[in-house]
């Protein structure tokens, strides 16, 4: 391909847009046999027939897809038919710092299926109560799914968990925490806690509640004595299981991240309007979501993201203007938006009772 060749350039943009399908499904099926875990196991290379009888495949199929993983970049073959870990394929192992299998499965299976069902979606014809997920799942919302599917679940709350502990750095440097170091801080949302626990590490005075979904908090219980053991749960921390839709608890300060793209209008405004109920007029409310720019885009960032909740949960990404509109809808008003500096547009979206 070449600058002076447009059309030529063209063919090739769609050509490898259109099958980049491909990659996913075959980046998926390694992450799943567990090809990348295996490698390790061996001493960093085997063959096709030894990694097969490994994850249990047949080994020229497997042969066949690591051969194609090679070419993105994705695992060595440093003779032919013997494969090896890179530094690609090492973020496919288990339980390994900065690993991404847990995204890989979730972006490559239920994702993949919802998306599946994207063109019917946009048709004028489709149902206003369903999403392309829910077409896929045969008519359970991604929350009914994941509780009927447990080893999906538990994927999806490490993929969270590991976006989380990327956001970090950006969300504690972003805002200025220390306007709020003696308050009480509900994570509603909060899954195993690892933003709570940064901000209770740094700020010594703070106070959290880690509010989440039963199952997700009886396993939370594990994760953070392992992570935070010198903040024991009942001191300075507690974690409460429940729905938001129905109560939160008490607290100065309320953060929401990535809770609310996952919900249509209506229901998020339920939402905001319960933790308003459990709010003291001084109370405060952060969410961190993205915050889409009204002008034109050349970054896929965050329009990616605004599909994925429409695929997923019918839901969206939201410009200042629509998240102020749902504080008016619900009894806040929209106090401030504080850019986080990242390429996805995510900033803290502070909102006051009124």
């Amino acid at each position: 391909m070449t600058h002076a060749d447009p059309a030529q350039a063209a063919a090739e943009l769609v050509h490898n847009a259109s099958g980049a399908f491909m990659q996913t499904q075959c980046l998926y099926t390694a992450a799943k046999l567990g090809v990348a875990d295996a490698l390790a196991a061996a001493g960093g290379a085997a063959s096709a027939a030894e990694l097969g009888e490994a994850v249990g495949a047949k080994p020229d199929q497997l042969e066949r897809v690591l051969r194609f993983l090679v070419t993105m970049g994705i695992f060595d073959e440093p003779s032919r038919g013997i494969f090896a870990n890179n530094a690609a394929s090492e973020l496919l192992r288990s339980n390994q710092p900065h690993s991404m299998k847990d995204m890989v499965l979730h972006l490559g299976f239920e994702s993949y299926g919802g998306w599946s069902k994207l063109a019917d979606a946009v048709r004028s014809s489709y149902p206003e109560d369903s999403f392309p997920l829910k077409d896929w799942t045969g008519g359970l919302d991604y929350w009914g799914w994941l509780n009927k599917h447990p080893e999906e679940a538990t994927h999806f709350n490490r993929f969270m968990e590991a976006n989380s502990a990327a956001m970090k750095p950006a969300i504690l440097q972003g805002y200025d925490w220390s306007q709020h170091a003696d308050a009480t801080i509900a994570d509603i949302g909060g899954s195993a806690g690892g933003m709570l626990g940064a901000l209770l590490s740094e700020h010594r005075g703070m106070r959290g509640i880690l509010f989440d979904r039963p199952p997700v908090i009886e396993e939370a219980h594990e994760v953070w004595a392992a992570a935070h053991p010198t903040i024991p749960i009942g001191d300075r921390i507690q974690l409460v299981g429940g729905d938001f839709f129905d109560s939160v608890p008490a607290a100065d300060v309320y953060l929401l991240k990535h809770i609310l793209h996952d919900w249509n209008d209506e229901d998020s405004v339920k939402i905001l309007k319960t933790v308003r109920k459990a709010a003291s007029p001084q109370s405060r409310i952060l969410l961190c979501e993205v915050v889409l720019p009204e002008e034109r885009l050349d970054n896929p960032a965050p329009l990616a993201v605004d599909l994925q909740m429409l695929v997923m949960c019918g839901s969206k990404e939201r410009s200042a203007r629509e998240w102020a509109a749902l504080f008016q809808a619900s009894g806040w008003e929209l106090e401030a938006v504080v850019p986080l500096g990242v390429p996805t547009k995510h900033g803290i979206v502070v909102g006051r009772p009124v």
